[in-house]
């Protein structure tokens, strides 16, 4: 794919590449402690550039959904870096779901660039104070800036309605590296209070009981996540947010089986989805919640992080388990 691309753009190719050396002068791989500014088509077209040459992504600034929502403002392809998972895209929506009512999940937001007058989203997040959010690290890696982001929060339609928040701080895990590896967290600090009503987590204690009653597709309990994300692999972007119910799915042996991801579910992720597929969150969810019921509560269970494809038979939904962040979330929002 990358090699019929770059016959196709040869000549563009040429032309960023004169375009990049005037803005930049020569690309290196090493991180720079603070990076300079670079206005919004400087930094697509080096993007574009390094989709053809195969650059490596300017350092510290932006995750692959932030870059990816970029460009397809652009009309520029995605980045994908070999690897199907949630995070690999920067828009899509749910697949197999249905709109979700408005105000039935006050607590999600949209994570947007903030460099675009208009609402172009990326990945979701979950409203856990009115100056809180907390999403996936890989939604704000490779150093993305607190100045690079900002909050929709009120509204479950990206077209109108809700309060755009500008964020403070980024709070990514220190031991995150990628999204397989586990630790995918990060918590946002937002500048203003945000309307909306925040979520409660769920507790260690009722982690058990909670996850028991979702695993039963039969229940009205299962997992419920939601998102602005894709429909199908590799699908575009909704207005409307979505929801999606969807059965907890055992580390061992379901989700670990060899069928399935041959061991790399890690303690720290739980999985959600069915044996056959057809239903799942996808790439542009990422970041965003999935709730399970106690009592009569929606309580926040995991946190969209990646997945072999979208809804396909055996590869479930991977969900950072926020049971086990709980102490870091408390030490880093006081």
């Amino acid at each position: 794919m990358i090699g019929q691309y770059m016959t196709r753009r040869f000549t563009q190719a040429a032309a960023l590449v004169a375009a990049a050396c005037a803005i930049s002068g020569p690309l290196v791989a090493q991180p720079a402690p603070e990076p300079a500014p670079l206005g919004v088509e400087q930094i697509v077209a080096l993007e574009a550039l390094r989709n053809i040459t195969d650059v490596p992504l300017i350092p510290g600034r932006g995750s692959e959904p932030f870059w990816n929502a970029l460009r397809a403002t652009r009309s520029l392809p995605s980045v994908r870096n070999g690897r199907e998972t949630f995070g690999g895209l920067g828009t899509g929506k749910i697949v197999g779901g249905i709109p979700a009512q408005a105000g039935a999940d006050p607590w999600q937001v949209a994570l947007l660039v903030a460099s675009q007058s208009t609402n172009v989203q990326f990945c979701g997040g979950s409203l856990i104070a009115p100056e809180w959010v907390v999403t996936a690290a890989h939604c704000v890696d490779r150093g993305t800036a607190a100045v690079d982001v900002d909050v929709l929060a009120g509204t479950h339609d990206l077209r109108s309605g809700g309060q755009r928040l500008r964020v403070q701080r980024i709070v990514r895990h220190e031991s995150y590296v990628s999204p397989e590896l586990g630790n995918d967290i990060a918590l946002l600090r937002l500048g203003t209070a945000a309307p909306g009503m925040a979520i409660q987590r769920l507790r260690r204690e009722e982690e058990g009981a909670a996850l028991r009653e979702a695993a039963d597709p039969n229940n009205s309990t299962q997992v419920r996540t939601t998102g602005w994300g894709a429909v199908a692999e590799g699908g575009g972007g909704v207005s409307l947010l979505r929801t999606v119910e969807i059965p907890f799915v055992s580390r061992e042996p379901t989700c670990n089986d060899p069928r399935s991801y041959r061991g790399r579910i890690r303690e720290d992720m739980i999985c959600a989805g069915r044996q056959g597929g057809g239903s799942d969150s996808c790439q542009g969810d990422s970041g965003g919640p999935a709730t399970v019921a106690v009592g009569n509560e929606r309580r926040l269970a995991g946190i969209v992080s990646w997945g072999e494809g979208c809804a396909r038979a055996l590869k479930y939904g991977v969900y950072t388990r926020v049971t086990t962040f709980e102490d870091w979330i408390v030490a880093n929002t006081r």
